[in-house]
This record gives structure tokens, sequence and C-alpha cells, in this order.
């Protein structure tokens, strides 16, 4: 564990060994089992909203149900997406030469981001030679494929981790397996995944398909990884390749998105990549637009660590486009801005449109100030005063 590094196994952090005990410390996660009976109903209760949103008057138009299967469907993008982190890391042990052996429910953790971690190595080991793998590992008879069994059965390097990993998608749908006859129940397993995980779970070892195979079949066009939430977070993991136009276009369409994915998500993960493009990556104004959602579901400190210093850094720009697109983003965040903020960093900067050359700066500047002067120190002082 102290050597593998991948972004889907649990983070090893440091160890204490005594006469008795080795204990392992490692990066924050819980199981997954229990992370999956948390969000069983819904985060209705993690809401910004309050303890149930649909009881809160901006929601009196929306039946129970709909917030519900809402959040529901979230949930359900959420999972894809950990059902693709481990078969990347299925697909790291394949190219390392390793088998886990033990890739089930227990064996699965998440971390504060909803990030899915393999985890649970004590049945690790290195080399892919079939029938060693086959002797006196001490495997849950649960969750042993049938070629454990039949020494004859030749499969590949990955056929008794892919048989672990369908395991898994049936527990995260269906509950703990008690018995590996269960396996044939299908009725909860998304229509979309069902013909990949059919193969996982083929009594045959050689007709199992390798991680890679999975997930190119699980990603192709409609199939259960080709949604919006897996293919946004695919592509701010690769955003370094990508073009200025497709950028663009991407965090025009992201806003509109958001509301439909996995709120820990945002905040832990997408979050720090718009934040790395933001700072790194010269991406400027583009990423106002998600920037601003996602700053709606945090708390005001987190507002005022994370949001307002990309507000400030993008007011002393001297790009038009950008200052343009920051003033009429203004009614959006001007509330989370402080007193002394307004007076001291953005009031300076939008006066200085009023005697811009382009007409729409010169408009945008004299329109926020029905936004800024409420709010502008001496203004507030000038209230006071008078009161």
């Amino acid at each position: 564990m102290k050597t593998l590094r991948h972004p889907s196994f649990v983070t090893y952090v440091d160890s204490i060994e005594t006469e008795t005990h080795l204990k392992i410390a490692t990066e924050p996660v819980v199981p997954l089992r229990e992370h999956l009976e948390v969000n069983k109903y819904s985060k209705l209760g993690r809401s910004h909203y309050g303890l149930f949103p649909f009881c809160n008057p901006v929601f009196s138009h929306v039946s129970l149900f709909a917030v519900f299967f809402c959040v529901f469907d979230r949930n359900m993008l959420a999972i894809s997406w950990g059902i693709h982190q481990i078969a990347k890391a299925i697909e790291f042990l394949v190219k390392q030469d390793m088998t886990h052996s033990n890739i089930c429910l227990g064996s699965i953790f998440v971390d504060s981001a909803g990030e899915w971690k393999l985890g649970g190595l004590e049945l690790l080991q290195r080399g892919s030679d079939d029938a060693a793998m086959k002797v006196a590992l001490p495997t849950p008879l649960k969750y042993a494929p049938p070629d454990r069994k039949s020494p004859m059965k030749k499969g590949h390097p990955w056929s008794i981790d892919m048989w672990g990993f369908g395991c898994l998608i049936w527990e995260v749908f269906n509950g703990e397996l008690s018995r590996p006859e269960k396996l044939t129940e299908v009725s909860k397993i998304p229509k979309k995944l069902l013909a990949p995980f059919v193969k996982l779970i083929g009594a045959n070892p050689s007709s199992r398909p390798s991680p890679t195979v999975f997930i190119e079949e699980a990603r192709s066009n409609g199939k259960y990884l080709d949604n919006d939430f897996v293919n946004a977070t695919f592509f701010l993991e690769e955003i370094t390749l990508k073009s200025e136009e497709e950028t663009n276009q991407f965090y025009s369409k992201l806003p509109g998105m958001l509301d439909g994915f996995p709120r820990s998500v945002c905040i832990n993960k997408l979050l720090p990549q718009l934040l790395q493009a933001f700072h790194y990556g010269g991406a400027g104004s583009a990423v106002l637009g998600p920037l601003f959602k996602i700053g709606n579901f945090l708390g005001p400190e987190e507002y005022q660590e994370k949001i307002v210093p990309c507000v400030l850094k993008l007011f002393s720009s001297t790009d038009r486009v950008t200052r343009i697109s920051l003033l009429r983003s203004l009614p959006i965040f001007i509330e989370h801005l402080s007193h002394s903020l307004v007076s001291e960093k953005i009031f300076p900067s939008i006066a200085t449109g009023f005697t811009d050359s382009v007409p729409a700066m010169r408009e945008e500047s004299v329109k926020s100030m029905l936004l800024v002067v409420p709010r502008w120190e001496l203004f507030c002082a000038c209230v006071s005063w008078r009161s």
C-alpha cells in the first residue's frame, strides 16, 4: 500500500508497527457501504436550503417526489463515476501485473469529494499465474468465481478481479451479496449497464472483459458511463489537452449541468479543478459561470476563501471582455463582498470604466452603480449618520 500510488486507490499516509499490531494511517475516507446507506434516500439533510428543502418556500411549487428524484439522479451519477474509478484501479493493477483478489463492497472507500477508492489490499499479489491464484487465497466463498474451483479453466490475468468487480456492481444496487446465485437477479441493475455486467459474471473466465474493454463498452454512445457528469469530469481532467474553443464551449454549457451533479463532488472535485484552470490554466472569465454556480453551494466562509479572490483578480484585469462579463455577473456575487472590499478594491476598478472609449464598457459601469453604491462604505456611513 505504501508504494501503490494511483488516484483510484486509498492513499497511504503513515504507519506504526508494535509487537502486536500494525496501524496504518490513510487519507480520510469512509466505507462505501456506509456512504451508500447515508445517500440511500438522498442528501436532503445536507442541503443549503435547510433540513427539509421541500418545506422551504423556494420549493413550494415543487412536489416532494420531484425533489427526491432530482437528488436520486445525482446519486446515480455519482455511482456511475465511482464504478468507472474502480475499473481504472483494476486497469492499473493489470498493467502492474498485480491481482487484488478481494474486490467487493467491503474493499471500497469514499473520500470527501465522493471519489471511490480501492482498498482492502490484504490479498494483493504480484504475478498473473492463473493456477497460483486459485490456491489457498482466503476469499469469502460468496465472492469466489466458479473458475477458482476448476483448475482446468484458464482465464486472463484480470479474470478474478473482474468477477469481483461484477460482485461489487451487484452489491452497489442490491446490497451485500449473500451467495453467488443471487448474481443472476439483475432487476435492479441499470439497463444501460446490464450487458457489460452480465459479461463480468460469466462462468467462463476467458470471456470476462478486461477493465479497458469494460470502460470502452460502458462509455460508448448511450451506454451507462456516457452521461454529462462522467463526460464533464473527464473533460476537466484532460483540459490541458483541449483547444481554447473546446474549453470555452465547455465552460458555457457547464452551469446548466451543475444542478444535476452531486453537491459534494461539485464542491470538492469540480471547484478545485475550475480554480486551478483559472489561476494556472489561463481560463480567465470563461470560468465565471460555473464558479459562481458552484459558489451558491458554498457556505459564507468557503465563498470568501475560494470565490472572492477570483473576483478580485478579475476586477484588476484590463481585458474589456472580462470586465464586461464580470459587471454583468455582479448581481450573483455582490452580496458576498464586504463593504471595505467594495470601497477599496471594486469601486476604483469600476470607476475607470466611466470614461472608457467602448460604449458597452461605459454602460455596464454606470449600471453597476445600482448594486455597488449601497455597499460602498461612504454611502453606508452617510445613511447611518442620517438615521
